[in-house]
C-alpha cells in the first residue's frame, strides 16, 4: 500500500529571506501595486510502499521528530501529514498562522494604500479589492535532487520511497483583476529574465508550479 506524505516547514520568526525578497520586488522592482504580501515554505512531498501503512506512518513520525535535518522544533513551524486508504495522520502546527499573517499584511496594506490611513473601513469595503493568494512551487530541475533524498528516506525507512516534490513554495497575496491575470503576474514576479524582471527562480536549473489559486478575504 503507498503512504502519501508531506512535510511543509515555516519559521517562527522573522524569514529574512522573505523580507529581503519583499524589499526587492516592492521597492526595487516596482511590484508595489500588485503584491501585498508573501511568506515562504519548505515543501517536501514523498511515497512510500509499506505492507503495514500504520506502522510505517509511526516511523515517518518518528524519523522526523528525531532529525535535525529538516527543521529544528526551536525555530520552525511544520506540518508532517501522512494519509494512506484507510488511514490519515497529522503531527505539528497547522499551517493557519502563516495564512493570517499573510491576510493580516494585506489588509494593512490596503487599508494604507486605498484608504489613506483614514478609519479602519468596513468588510464590504476591504472585499471589494479583488487579491488572489496564488502558490507558486520553485524546484531544482535535477533529478539527483530528489533521487538523493529518496535514497536517504529509504535508507531511514527501510522501504521503497518516491519524492515527488521539493522545494520551496511561496504564498503570494495579490491585487489583479481575474485568476488569469494573477497568475500572469505571479510569473513576472517569480521568473528571473532580466536584472528587473524577476526574482524568486533561476529558469537555468529551476521549475515553477502553479500549485492553487483562491481568493483572499482580506476583511
Amino acid at each position: 500500500m503507498t503512504l502519501r506524505v508531506s512535510l511543509w516547514v515555516s519559521l517562527k520568526g522573522t524569514d529574512l529571506v522573505a523580507s529581503t525578497a519583499w524589499l526587492t520586488l516592492v521597492d526595487t522592482m516596482g511590484h508595489g501595486r500588485n503584491l501585498l504580501g508573501l511568506c515562504r515554505f519548505d515543501v517536501y512531498e514523498f511515497a512510500v510502499e509499506s505492507d503495514d501503512p500504520a506502522r510505517s506512518a509511526e516511523e515517518v513520525k518518528r524519523l522526523f521528530a528525531g532529525q535535525g535535518r529538516f527543521y529544528n522544533r526551536n525555530k520552525h513551524n511544520y506540518l508532517l501529514d501522512i494519509s494512506w486508504k484507510g488511514g490519515h495522520v497529522i503531527d505539528g502546527m497547522p499551517l493557519a498562522e502563516n495564512i493570517r499573517r499573510l491576510a493580516a499584511e494585506v489588509t494593512a496594506r490596503i487599508r494604507c494604500e486605498d484608504f489613506d490611513g483614514n478609519k479602519a473601513p468596513d468588510r464590504a469595503m476591504l472585499n471589494s479589492v479583488p487579491v488572489f493568494r496564488t502558490d507558486v512551487l520553485i524546484e531544482d530541475l535535477d533529478p539527483a535532487t530528489k533521487e538523493r533524498l529518496s535514497r536517504y528516506l529509504e535508507s531511514e525507512l527501510a522501504a521503497t520511497v518516491e519524492v515527488s516534490a521539493l522545494g520551496t513554495c511561496w504564498y503570494l497575496a495579490l491585487r489583479a483583476g481575474s485568476e488569469g491575470e494573477a497568475t500572469e503576474i505571479a510569473r513576472n514576479i517569480t521568473v528571473t529574465q532580466s536584472r528587473d524582471r524577476g526574482l524568486l527562480l533561476n529558469p537555468n536549473s529551476q521549475g515553477l508550479k502553479i500549485l492553487s489559486q483562491q481568493t483572499m478575504d482580506a476583511s
